[in-house]
């Protein structure tokens, strides 16, 4: 794995800042990902497995 058992979020901290548009470029990715997932399953259905993942975790 690219990690390589590293935490996520301080690989990425050893970057430096976040600029601006690394934000944008990846809520873009998952707005792109999320309609694909719609438009092969059916509408809404990356909203129910997102929730259905969320409620299995917290429950």
């Amino acid at each position: 794995m690219f990690f390589e058992g590293r935490d996520p979020v301080t690989w990425r901290d050893e970057a430096g800042p976040v600029p601006d548009s690394e934000a944008r470029a990846m809520t873009c990715a998952l707005v792109l990902i999320a309609d694909f997932v719609d438009t092969v399953d059916g509408p809404g259905a990356c909203e129910r497995r997102l929730l259905a993942a969320l409620g299995g975790a917290l429950g």
